[in-house]
């Protein structure tokens, strides 16, 4: 949808809505006509193109389409310009855009959202928020890495299009690119924090509980070898022995993990090590402080990761 303007020297007016572009603001104008593609709106005397999908699809779907021209024509519409082509004369703007910033500006992380998945991506999911009820419409992100515990594949194997779900705001940003990043499995523990809680529990006298079943292979996980040999070279380290290990049943680490223990030890700290499955106790006998050890940990993960 190209725009048009009856003005036969409009280069200013091209300008100002290039400058709007690349400044992110935000423009307050009002619908001129409805098409079966979208809708048009004035950016100064220029006309520019909302498609339907760039709309608050909750405002769309409370309209009958049969009365979409009687009941949107005149309303206000407040817009971000998000394409300028001038040598087309082509002017996209979006509501959608909008409704994101107000939201990144107006959450906090840890929030609590509700809403339905709107569509599915390889690298994720969108969730189309219905609660909190001023952000209602708003889109945001449900990347593939938030969406379970559990090693994920393929986005559909967790949820599906028109899913009501309930996420945790995890990150956003309120600048020129707005983002808002919501998490499903942050909804429950995480499972590795129910291992060391549970399965390799602080209490020395429970150490040795572990059903025959539960036993890991004598084999070192692979990636832990690695973690081993690094944090031996490392300076300030007198020895790296391996301690209790466990094979974690629910989960599958998509990545090596490396954790610092809060456990207190009279010469050195214990660390925590997932590959796959294996959950693996490392002690670390030293006398560094625990901000050198928690530097130390960073370096060592650094390399191997």
């Amino acid at each position: 949808m190209s725009s048009s303007s009856s003005s036969s020297d409009d280069s200013g007016l091209w300008t100002h809505a290039i400058e709007l572009l690349q400044s992110g603001s935000s423009i307050t104008t009002s619908i001129t006509s409805v098409n079966k593609s979208g809708v048009l709106v004035k950016v100064g005397t220029l006309s520019g193109f909302i498609p339907y999908k760039l709309m608050n699809q909750q405002v769309l779907s409370s309209v009958p389409k049969d009365r979409w021209t009687e009941e949107l024509v005149g309303r206000e519409i407040t817009v971000k310009v998000t394409q300028v082509v001038e040598p087309e004369r082509r002017l996209i703007c979006s509501e959608k855009e909008v409704m994101l910033e107000r939201a990144a500006g107006a959450l906090k992380k840890g929030d609590i959202v509700e809403g339905e998945i709107s569509s599915l991506h390889n690298f994720g999911a969108f969730v189309e928020i219905s609660s909190p009820s001023a952000h209602a419409g708003t889109e945001v992100i449900l990347p593939l890495r938030e969406l379970s515990w559990d090693w994920v594949a393929n986005v559909g194997a967790v949820v599906t299009k028109g899913q009501q779900v309930k996420c945790k705001v995890v990150d956003l940003s309120a600048g020129p690119q707005c983002k808002v990043v919501v998490s499903l499995k942050r909804m429950e523990g995480d499972p590795l924090r129910e291992t060391l809680d549970n399965v390799l529990p602080l209490d020395e006298s429970s150490s040795g509980g572990l059903s025959g079943d539960e036993q890991v292979p004598v084999a070192v996980p692979q990636g832990v070898e690695d973690i081993l040999n690094e944090l031996s070279g490392e300076q300030g380290i007198e020895e790296v022995t391996l301690g209790r290990r466990v094979e974690e049943r629910r989960t599958v680490s998509q990545d090596l993990e490396l954790w610092m223990s809060k456990e207190s030890l009279t010469d050195g700290y214990n660390l925590i090590a997932r590959a796959g499955r294996v959950v693996q106790e490392i002690h670390v006998r030293t006398g560094i402080d625990a901000e050198s050890m928690k530097q130390t940990v960073q370096r060592v993960l650094a390399k191997v990761a």
